[in-house]
């Protein structure tokens, strides 16, 4: 996997904690947001991730050459910490429908069809954003 991956920079300690997290796709200086979650341990549940996406591209709308792919990037950031679950989940909710992540279809935190995940995915990385 060529693909490169930034984990949590300068926030890896607070990644342990309780939080929500955001999970971007990077190419050549532009970004864009795949996927909002929650979870009780952010850093635990984005290694899930990252270990499923290795080995089923598709999981976040990728292919194996787009994993083989070193121009781009797949960056994992905590958004916030929040202790509390209905509080999270309630801020997840409004920040997936707010911030409209790729891979979500904006109903909690329900993601799109394979087929529009790819679809999505390839409109950003050929700079056709008209979703």
């Amino acid at each position: 996997m060529k693909l490169r991956v930034e984990f949590f920079e300068n926030q890896i300690n607070q990644a342990v904690e309780a939080g929500i997290y955001s999970i971007y796709l990077e190419k050549e200086g532009r970004s864009r947001l795949l996927y909002i979650g929650e979870s009780t341990c952010v850093i635990e549940r984005c290694s899930q991730h990252l270990g499923k996406v290795s080995r089923e591209p598709i999981y976040l709308g990728l292919t194996s050459a787009l994993l083989d792919d070193s121009s781009l990037a797949l960056r994992f950031e905590l958004y916030e910490t929040i202790a509390e679950e209905s509080l999270r989940k309630n801020k997840e909710k409004e920040l997936v429908k707010s911030k409209q992540p790729l891979l979500q279809s904006g109903i909690s935190d329900r993601v799109v069809s394979d087929e529009d995940k790819q679809a999505r995915v390839r409109q950003f990385l050929t700079g056709d954003e008209n979703l």
